[in-house]
């Protein structure tokens, strides 16, 4: 995962971000240490103030998880959209992907035309 790409991103961005991270950590109803490891990772690149801001912007505006799919469905730029899928990809498969943890992957692959 590459943290410099995370400088490309704008506060909604941010925001989409730790949205689909928390969905991510949600779906399988657990927190594995490595994961947590991974989100220090995020939160140490985005520095607390923007990660912090971007927790609180996640969690206004997207209160269930068709707001989070539409603003997934919004994002156009594809630099934007790659930096994004491998933050939370990255997540996803430091603990070993489960079928709940690819249900996000899936939709923004699908979306945003991403392979691999």
């Amino acid at each position: 995962m590459s943290m410099d790409s995370l400088s490309s991103l704008s506060e909604d961005d941010d925001a989409l971000l730790l949205g689909l991270l928390r969905e991510l950590v949600q779906a399988d109803g657990r927190l594995s240490d490595a994961e947590r490891a991974h989100l220090a990772k995020v939160r140490s690149a985005m520095g607390d103030d923007r990660f912090v801001r971007a927790m609180q912007a996640a969690s206004s505006r997207f209160g269930t998880r068709e707001a989070l799919k539409q603003a997934a469905r919004a994002l156009t730029d594809e630099k934007r959209q790659r930096a994004i899928f491998d933050v939370v990809r990255t997540v996803a498969a430091s603990d070993g992907l489960t079928d709940e943890e690819q249900a996000p992957l899936r939709w923004l692959a699908s979306w945003w035309g991403i392979r691999g």
